[in-house]
């Protein structure tokens, strides 16, 4: 103690005023900062200033919290399927790349693992895994012992999952906006059902539309009615005025379900709502009305979790979809090429129209998109047009160069491995398979998911 007044008349003399900067810091603080050394605490204040000098400690208190493993073990019945595996992953990750491998014997499973307890988990069926329709079952290791209890495909709204308070808060939290709002919910669904039998939800030019694509021969053809539906879905057109009136109805319910589950997740902030919260990143951008609510509840739960993975997620998520429109910038990276050396997408495109295409080697329509931008690309490489693909491809890169042997996709590669960059979750895309961007000269956008038809118009107006 008569250290620390020591230090209060130097910091006196020298008018700081210690007080200040320690108003309302969290006791664990005050007593890292009491132990360090008084020359280190005069030079502290002189030189930061109060508001980053508390970012500064609670960052670091807040990463050093959010960076917990603990051995859990996980149990299990499974009842209803046959199924020999499940994959067990962060949920922010893709259950294709990256994945434990939990044996099923006699329909039981035990396994004992290492987890980051700050963040939520999903098991994964394998066998739905390769058909490519699973449904995850999410859980948070915040307990010794997760005991399962897991039903076939068919009855999953009997699953169980015990142990631990997130678990409880989570499930609970789905439980009861289910029952709230599900008498509401199935009067629609019925009204929807009705109509579609009649064969009058629809507008007779979406109905042309999707027999048109019942008929189409190969994925450029599909890839152009595809976008023709959903500029009508945009304009509300693909409805009937039947069928737009429920629509209405819909959205309405949507909303109202909505600003209950953020002034829900609001009043229990916790690792479990803020989940909910990540949830809803592709639902957020379906409606201004619905991101207001979103960014609210967002402003509420980053601060309450400032270093938290899903905070810095949702930032560039939703930061990359407010970009990533006409008039906006493209967000530069750097990214290796198919030789390892790191490249920056800017050097690339330096003072060049451009097309920038997010894709991947798994991804069909990604690839029929590049085969139309092909013949653009060998008219006008020499005449300052640019072309860059970025391939996001998960364990290693040899399904890619498959691919591209395969292609007439001359123009430079970079390899997203694994999300190591987080380039699609900068570009506000992470759970879409990609996405193309014409860039002016300047880097300004010019149009999101163009066809090729209006490359080549640009191109030849303006080389």
């Amino acid at each position: 103690m008569q250290k620390w007044n020591h230090d209060r008349k130097i910091a006196r003399k020298k008018n700081i005023n210690i007080d200040q900067y320690l108003n309302g810091l969290p006791v664990v603080l005050l007593l890292f900062w009491r132990n360090l050394n008084n020359s280190f605490v005069i030079m502290m204040l002189q030189f930061i200033n109060t508001t980053k000098l508390i970012f500064f400690f609670l960052f670091i208190c807040s990463s050093i919290a959010y960076a917990q493993k603990t051995d859990i073990i996980l149990t299990g019945e499974v009842l209803g399927r046959n199924s020999e595996k499940i994959l067990l992953s962060k949920c922010t990750q893709d259950p294709h790349s990256e994945h434990i491998i939990i044996p099923v014997k006699d329909k039981k499973f035990e396994y004992k693992v290492s987890l980051d307890t700050t963040e939520a988990y999903q098991l994964i069926f394998e066998d739905e895994l390769a058909v490519g329709t699973w449904l995850p079952i999410i859980f948070f290791p915040d307990s010794v012992n997760v005991k399962f209890t897991l039903f076939d495909k068919g009855n999953t709204q009997k699953n169980k999952i015990e142990g631990g308070k997130l678990n409880s808060d989570y499930n609970l939290s789905l439980t009861r906006g289910y029952e709230i709002f599900k008498d509401r919910i199935s009067a629609i669904k019925k009204k929807i059902k009705i109509l579609s039998d009649a064969g009058n939800l629809y507008s007779e030019k979406y109905k042309s539309l999707m027999a048109d694509l019942s008929k189409a021969s190969n994925d450029d053809e599909k890839r152009s009615i595809y976008k023709d539906q959903e500029e009508l879905r945009k304009t509300g057109l693909d409805r009937s005025l039947e069928g737009a009136a429920l629509k209405l109805d819909q959205d309405k319910l949507l909303l109202e379900q909505i600003k209950w589950k953020y002034e829900t997740i609001q009043k229990n902030p916790s690792i479990a709502s803020y989940f909910l919260l990540l949830k809803d990143m592709n639902l957020a951008k379906t409606s201004p009305e619905i991101a207001m609510e979103f960014d609210n509840t967002y402003q509420v739960l980053s601060k309450r979790f400032p270093a938290h993975k899903y905070t810095r997620l949702i930032k560039n998520e939703m930061s990359g979809f407010n970009q990533i429109r006409p008039g906006g910038k493209f967000i530069d990276f750097t990214a290796p090429d198919l030789n390892g050396s790191k490249i920056k997408l800017s050097e690339l495109i330096k003072n060049k129209v451009s097309v920038i295409i997010l894709w991947g080697s798994w991804c069909g329509p990604c690839i029929a998109t590049s085969r139309t931008i092909v013949p653009l690309y060998k008219k006008y490489n020499n005449k300052g047009f640019a072309v860059v693909g970025i391939a996001r491809e998960f364990k290693n890169n040899q399904a890619l160069l498959s691919r591209l042997d395969k292609e007439s996709f001359s123009w430079p590669n970079l390899l997203e491995l694994d999300d190591e960059n987080n380039i699609w979750n900068k570009y506000g895309i992470s759970n879409a398979a990609g996405k193309v961007l014409l860039v002016d000269k300047k880097g300004t956008i010019l149009a999101v998911d163009p066809s090729a038809q209006i490359i080549g118009g640009y191109l030849e107006n303006h080389l």
